[in-house]
């Protein structure tokens, strides 16, 4: 503490200054990272989710042009064409599957063997639930969510089930989350260059 007392005024005002100017920095970068990571996060499942109801939307409408009960053949001429055709609208993979889930059409022509099918852990709590459920799954490591519904016909009965995996695109958000950071490491530099001139 002597040495601090000892040194001329304007290098103590620089040194109190600049620590508070880290402080602030490493404070105000940290809360503002878990605020954009979690604002991104909750934006990107959102838009997910959205594409999910106007695919859901267009495939059950698309099933209410058939009257009659559907079998799983009719079930594939319905969802040939229109699968790959929201798919491309919506940018997202779609996968339906059989009320015994297994797959009828896929928009990706490259799906794995284990894809094709649904667990059956999985088909246990859709027919339980007769509700939406989102599975942990992993591609190359890395982890998502399939989403599993069940699309309706006319009278409100199941036909058949939709399948979407929500991946996150970590690049993207890796790349924002760096210029986040470079935007506050340029202001902190900012800030500590006016601290030199104002100590000196």
């Amino acid at each position: 503490m002597k040495v601090f007392d000892n040194l001329p005024i304007n290098i103590r005002l620089f040194i109190i200054i600049f620590i508070l100017i880290l402080f602030t920095g490493i404070t105000t970068g940290l809360i503002t990272f878990f605020h954009f990571k979690n604002t991104t996060e909750t934006f990107y499942t959102n838009t997910l989710n959205r594409k999910e109801q106007n695919i859901k939307t267009a495939l059950e409408r698309q099933l209410s042009k058939k009257n009659q009960e559907t079998s799983r053949d009719d079930l594939y001429t319905i969802f040939k064409n229109k699968v790959p055709e929201s798919s491309a609208i919506q940018d997202i993979q779609i996968d339906v599957y059989d009320l015994e889930g297994l797959l009828l059409t896929s928009s990706n022509p490259d799906l794995s063997q284990v894809e094709k099918s649904i667990h059956k852990n999985d088909l246990a709590a859709i027919t339980t639930t007769h509700d939406n459920i989102k599975v942990p799954k992993a591609i190359n490591e890395q982890p998502y969510l399939k989403s599993y519904s069940y699309l309706y016909n006319d009278n409100q009965e199941p036909s058949a089930i939709l399948g979407i995996p929500f991946v996150q695109d970590q690049s993207i958000i890796s790349s924002k989350i760096f210029d986040l950071y470079k935007n506050l490491v340029i202001g902190n530099v900012i800030a500590v260059s006016l601290a030199i001139l104002l100590a000196w």
